[in-house]
């Protein structure tokens, strides 16, 4: 306002002061020749400024032919306004319209995601997420045993076909004595589950369980030597496994045991997961005596169980934290900084003599998006390669040039008239 108290006009004072910040910091990333890679993409507020002082080194990898030419390193900044890159941009800021929506990448499909928003992309190189991270991706769960779940293989607790397709599954099933590369193996075994649905959350890749067999549970080994314990995920007793492991620990009688098993799942997990503990004892060669666990307290109460996440594995769809034809309820990732990257191309590195801009199937020179429109924006935007260094060689067109009316080299215009002697 004015100084003035008794000034009518009532004027604005614009000089208003303003903050400065530091925003030094390195930029560390791969790339290849001739490609424009974008480096620095952010948006400034109105009326803000920036003061850039950039400092670029460059480390070649050894290559198997070696350049035998001069190279040129450019860094370049462009200034892109919304206005240019939204057609209602005017509208939706002077706040006209209600029905505007700013427009935000929208891939159509995997193939359209990949070559977008995946590591070495464009999207990569504009700062999005390509890895997944966990905040927490080791931290054990103590789950305990279901109560009266704990019976011998011979119930009804899991099937019989479940246990036996899986890898060393004679050691577990019930029935008459059984045994494989002369080593006989004692039955009935034990089976306890325990509910792991909430440890798989985040789609992981397996799970580790470790668990401890009380000592009341060994105190009929007697002389046996090994315990065979099987981990076998599934959606119910009589669903098919998802994933399964197993392992052999020496074991003394009347001491407890402990343990720790990778289930690694090669198929999509239910809805609704157990984990089923399933122990044996294998008996040694010279023994024949058969070992019967004679009641459902030898099973451990509780295990703990850790879900097994790769915490650096490439997004897909079906994962990407952003709006996709898959989720289209997502957040919404704003295509400026696509849109700001592509028209820089199009306006100042493309060379429109031999790759000349092209919408709808025909070359335009006066525009430098594919579409300007608001809301989802489905194109494709890529990573794109600079032309040649223009000098004698590279700018000579030996060819006619484009027009109505270009001239073709070598004929004569008019009439030739050719006579024979």
């Amino acid at each position: 306002m004015a100084q003035n108290i008794f000034d009518a006009t009532f004027d604005a004072n614009n000089r208003i002061d303003v903050n400065s910040f530091d925003w030094s910091h390195v930029n560390n990333l791969t790339t290849d020749f001739g490609r424009i890679t974008p480096v620095f993409c952010e948006l400034v507020p109105a009326k803000g400024s920036l003061r850039i002082n950039p400092e670029f080194g460059l480390e070649l990898m050894p290559m198997v032919f070696p350049v035998q030419t001069r190279m040129f390193a450019r860094l370049n900044f462009f200034k892109v306004t919304l206005r240019s890159m939204w057609e209602d941009y005017s509208d939706f800021i002077s706040n006209f319209r209600d029905d505007l929506e700013e427009p935000y990448i929208k891939p159509s499909s995997s193939v359209h995601f990949s070559k977008m928003c995946t590591t070495g992309s464009l999207g990569d190189y504009l700062g999005l997420p390509t890895k997944t991270a966990y905040s927490s991706p080791f931290t054990a769960v103590n789950i305990a045993r279901c109560s009266a779940s704990s019976y011998l293989l011979a119930s009804s607790t899991i099937s019989d076909v479940v246990v036996s397709s899986l890898p060393h599954a004679d050691s577990f099933i019930h029935g008459g004595s059984c045994s494989v590369s002369g080593v006989p193996r004692t039955n009935p075994a034990i089976i306890a589950h325990y509910p792991v649905t909430s440890v798989l959350t985040g789609s992981p890749k397996g799970l580790t369980v470790s668990f401890t067999i009380p000592a009341v549970g060994l105190s009929y080994v007697g002389n046996k030597s090994t315990l065979r314990v099987m981990a076998v995920v599934s959606g119910s007793a009589t669903g098919a496994s998802v994933g399964s492991s197993y392992v052999d620990i020496l074991v003394t009688a009347g001491s407890p045991v402990s343990g720790t098993l990778d289930v690694k799942f090669e198929k999509p997990l239910p809805s609704a997961s157990f984990l089923y503990l399933a122990f044996s004892c294998l008996e040694t060669p010279s023994s024949t005596s058969p070992i019967t666990f004679g009641s459902t307290a030898y099973a451990p109460a509780s295990v703990q169980v850790r879900a097994i996440r790769e915490s650096n594995q490439e997004v897909t769809i079906d994962n990407y934290p952003f709006t996709t034809s898959l989720n289209p309820s997502a957040p919404r990732l704003l295509a400026y900084r696509f849109r700001a990257y592509e028209a820089v191309y199009n306006a100042y590195y493309r060379d429109i003599r031999n790759n000349p801009f092209v919408v709808n199937g025909r070359p335009v020179y006066n525009k430098w998006l594919p579409t300007m429109k608001g809301g989802a924006d489905t194109t494709m935007y890529e990573l794109h390669q600079c032309n040649w260094e223009r000098d004698f060689l590279t700018t000579a067109v030996p060819n006619p040039q484009q027009g109505a009316n270009a001239p073709l080299v070598g004929l004569t215009v008019g009439v030739c008239c050719y006579s024979c002697a």
